[in-house]
């Protein structure tokens, strides 16, 4: 049993490479509905240090856009993603959402979020964006 949970730590180590390191050392990567646009209101990510928690909010429309209801890596382009609805993400930090295609029907989309957006030093970044501050918190938080 012990080499079973050692294989799975193992291979869930090996995603988290898979998927961007520095990605995966943010959390709390939910999206929210502001002021017409899609943000990650609260996302948490380690610094460089590994000593504070950088609390920011990154909207979501400075790293994509549509194309016929595509998510596509983009970097403030218009239409932004404020058109989709019902986004989330998902395992391996893919996020999902239901966009408008040209023939104004609405599809599935996805994208992996670590192909497009980074944690530079605790904070979000995609192309030459960085999310917004909010707070630090020591890490780990004292008991």
């Amino acid at each position: 049993m012990a080499l079973k949970s050692i294989a799975i730590v193992w291979a869930c180590a090996a995603l988290a490479q898979g998927i961007g390191a520095e990605f995966a050392q943010c959390t709390n990567l939910v999206p929210g509905y502001k002021n017409n646009e899609w943000v990650f209101p609260r996302a948490f990510c380690k610094n460089k240090a590994f000593d504070m928690w950088i609390v920011t909010e990154l909207n979501l429309s400075q790293c994509f856009t549509l194309d016929d209801g595509n998510l596509v890596p983009a970097s403030n382009q218009s239409p932004g993603i404020s058109a989709c609805t019902d986004c989330y993400v998902g395992v391996l930090n893919i996020m999902y959402c239901n966009c408008p295609a040209n023939n104004g029907t609405m599809i599935f989309a996805l994208t992996k979020l670590p192909d497009t957006i980074t944690n530079d030093d605790g904070y979000l970044a995609c192309f030459d964006q960085r999310s917004t501050f909010i707070e630090a918190t020591p890490y780990p938080a004292s008991s």
